[in-house]
């Protein structure tokens, strides 16, 4: 079962280091895939200026909420046995 939530999550954080390596060079020749690497307020504020409104806002929310299934999956697994072992040490 871990995989099935480890693998997106790790997948989103590799894409935000991508992101923040090469920020500058996606800004100005991909900035729809800079904000789909990592949708953080300072890339959302770059590209601004660079895309229409329905792309920026689809891609920036899509983006956003893509981890939180993940997230949620592995709290439902793992959570009470992680409760359980924080409160035994």
């Amino acid at each position: 079962m871990l995989p099935v939530s480890a693998v997106p999550i790790t997948a989103v954080l590799i894409a935000g280091y991508v992101a923040a390596a090469s920020w500058a060079t996606l800004l100005k020749s991909n900035p729809l895939l800079l904000i789909a690497l990592s949708p953080v307020n300072r890339y959302l504020l770059l590209t601004t200026n660079h895309l229409d409104a329905l792309p920026y806002f689809g891609v920036g929310l899509a983006r956003h909420l893509l981890p939180d299934p993940f997230m949620f999956l592995l709290g439902y697994w793992y959570g009470d046995r992680a409760l359980r072992w924080i409160n035994e040490t």
